[in-house]
């Protein structure tokens, strides 16, 4: 099934002053599924850089999937708290 785009906005704040790059990904995706941010890499700030993640699912059955968002900078590596996004396609949609 080919579903429309759903868009998110996901922040990413500064802990402790650190304010190198972090590059956003995800994964859990199934089908030709496609995520991208926008924009794909993010400077933090101790009030939050934003991204704008946008999902198009394609090939996939109806059914609720997980998406992970993750962000890496350097050799750190995290999984957003409650990022386990799930998304919901139906018929017709």
């Amino acid at each position: 099934m080919d579903g429309g785009t759903a868009t998110y906005l996901v922040t990413v704040k500064a802990i402790n002053g650190y304010s190198g790059q972090v590059i956003m990904s995800s994964s859990g995706l199934l089908g030709t599924t496609t995520v991208t941010f926008s924009p794909a890499n993010v400077t933090p700030t101790a009030a939050g850089a934003t991204t704008t993640m946008t999902v198009k699912p394609v090939n996939i059955d109806s059914g609720q999937y997980n998406i992970t968002i993750t962000g890496q900078s350097g050799t750190l590596s995290t999984h957003f708290q409650d990022t386990n996004v799930v998304m919901t396609v139906s018929p017709g949609t």
